[in-house]
């Protein structure tokens, strides 16, 4: 370890004694191990009830509407309260700016300043009320702001990342910010108090942007694309982490979903993390954990470009639903039903979309259950919605 790690190392174990038990030994725990311990002692801050506001029902998916903007990139959204949701996007001058609605009414967007080269990362799982920002700046750095503490942008670090940020928290509200670096290793950062700490490094050599499926099972942590093309995972939770390869071939990075982490309402949904990506041969391809293990891997099928998406849904039953762009830049769902081993046909949905989409769900009111949006970027540059 050289000296100024190990100095980075002890004032980090200084700042968090409270999470080490016992005497401190002669060498320190470097940052990534004392942020690790940290994880297994407290739990992952997850959405509940509250926080998927209910909304009025929704007539049957038939059309794209125009949001507005000139955007870069794919859109980000959260829930808020009371019965809104707030979109996020990257606009053509590099700023970040933000649309939100109550009751299906869109207020007028707001521009949040700042400099930046990627998608903003929310945290969905979080506590709207208390909603962070962070993406990667023009300088190539990871920016952060408390956007619900109306904070002003700040720069987390000295590290230089590839690729949009992973944001999640503590209970405590705390935030921790996952990103590939440039050396392709992924790295973690986490505040202590609200207070930015060091970064500390997970190793791994990826080769696309990360997602995390952020709970205490062994099934979660850090997924990507390996050297290989293969997933990759690092279980932040397990006893001993480290990266595992889950195979395949892949030609995407990977999307994440993790649907008992949502509201009650998903009552028929197993303890499960669901996992796509694009297949070489443009197939969706799926991995589900479920209760205490992988799942083997299903193809969807489908003529596919870009990233697909998973999301679930509940209407009447539980089922596990698949975003992806079509040949023709059409967006296309097929959904799968866990309890049957069921699968739907592709619905071809339309649009001309040129991002990766990004579906929200929320509470419907109704006995039909959870129904929500997908936004898209448009051919025009603007933000689209359609019913999902």
């Amino acid at each position: 370890m050289n000296r100024r790690l190990l100095a980075m190392a002890t004032a980090l174990m200084a700042a968090t004694a409270y999470l080490t038990p016992g005497t401190a030994s002669a060498e320190p725990p470097s940052p990534t191990q004392t942020l690790l311990d940290r994880m297994k002692k407290e739990q992952p801050k997850l959405s509940n009830a509250p926080n998927r506001p209910t909304m009025p029902a929704r007539p049957k998916r038939s059309t794209f509407w125009s949001l507005g903007g000139q955007i870069v990139g794919p859109v980000s959204t959260v829930m808020r309260q009371p019965a809104g949701r707030s979109i996020f996007v990257r606009g053509t001058d590099n700023g970040v700016h933000h649309r939100f609605s109550t009751n299906d009414k869109w207020g007028p967007w707001e521009n949040l300043g700042g400099q930046i080269s990627s998608a903003v990362a929310v945290d969905s799982y979080f506590d709207s009320e208390k909603l962070d920002l962070a993406a990667r700046g023009t300088d190539g750095y990871v920016w952060f702001k408390a956007h619900a503490a109306g904070g002003p942008w700040e720069k987390v670090g000295d590290l230089s990342i590839q690729g949009a940020p992973v944001i999640r928290h503590f209970a405590n509200g705390d935030a921790i910010i996952f990103a590939r670096g440039t050396d392709n290793a992924v790295w973690i950062i986490a505040q202590y108090e609200r207070q930015w700490q060091v970064w500390g490094s997970l190793g791994g050599t990826v080769t696309s942007d990360i997602d995390v499926g952020w709970t205490s099972k062994v099934g979660s942590g850090v997924f990507a694309r390996g050297t290989g093309n293969q997933l990759m995972h690092f279980p932040l939770f397990a006893p001993e982490p480290a990266w595992v390869s889950l195979g395949q071939t892949l030609a995407s990075a990977p999307s994440v979903s993790v649907p008992h982490a949502s509201p009650p309402s998903f009552a028929n949904a197993e303890n499960r993390i669901d996992v796509v990506a694009r297949g070489t041969d443009n197939t969706v391809r799926y991995r589900p954990f479920v209760d205490t293990a992988w799942r083997p891997w299903m193809s969807i099928g489908g003529d596919t470009r870009g990233q697909p998406v998973v999301y679930p849904r509940e209407i009447f039953y539980f089922e596990v639903a698949f975003l992806a762009l079509g040949p023709s830049t059409n967006l296309l769902l097929r959904t799968y039903r866990p309890d049957n081993n069921q699968l739907s046909a592709w619905e071809d949905l339309g649009g001309k979309t040129t991002a990766r989409p990004t579906p929200q769900i929320f509470l419907t009111g109704n006995p039909a259950g959870l129904s929500g949006e997908i936004y898209v970027r448009g051919t025009d540059g603007a933000v689209w919605a359609t019913f999902a």
